[in-house]
């Protein structure tokens, strides 16, 4: 590993950690977890522009990627919580929102990187 690529990791995920933490405070005690399921969507549409900046468009350097992919939204999104919280829906027997979370989160979540990464070749 290369100490750059270390260190631009590691304030990117000091970052994205505290941005998720933010958006996840405001989610008041739902019993749906917008937070996880909102950073998740929107890490996904974020990361599909970059990807596409880096692979199609070449206009973002690799250690850009490592800062704001790697890190910033490495951190930011999460499968952990998404895990954590479709077996607490299961456990509590809310089918319909654990329906709605898994469909939301496995479907429309690569739709927003997609679009992401359609939007981002188009304005490049």
């Amino acid at each position: 590993m290369i100490p750059k690529e270390i260190f631009l990791v590691a304030i990117g995920g000091s970052l994205g950690a505290m941005l998720r933490y933010s958006i996840m405070s405001l989610e008041n005690g739902s019993t749906f977890p917008w937070g996880t399921l909102s950073v998740n969507l929107i890490g996904s549409f974020l990361l599909g522009c970059l990807a596409c900046a880096v692979t199609i468009q070449g206009v973002m350097s690799d250690e850009m990627m490592m800062l704001l992919g790697v890190g910033i939204l490495g951190s930011f999104t999460t499968l952990s919580a998404y895990s954590v919280d479709t077996i607490r829906l299961f456990e509590s027997g809310m089918w319909f929102q654990l329906f709605c979370y898994v469909f939301s989160t496995a479907i429309i979540g690569p739709t927003f990187a997609y679009g992401g990464w359609r939007i981002t070749n188009l304005i490049s």
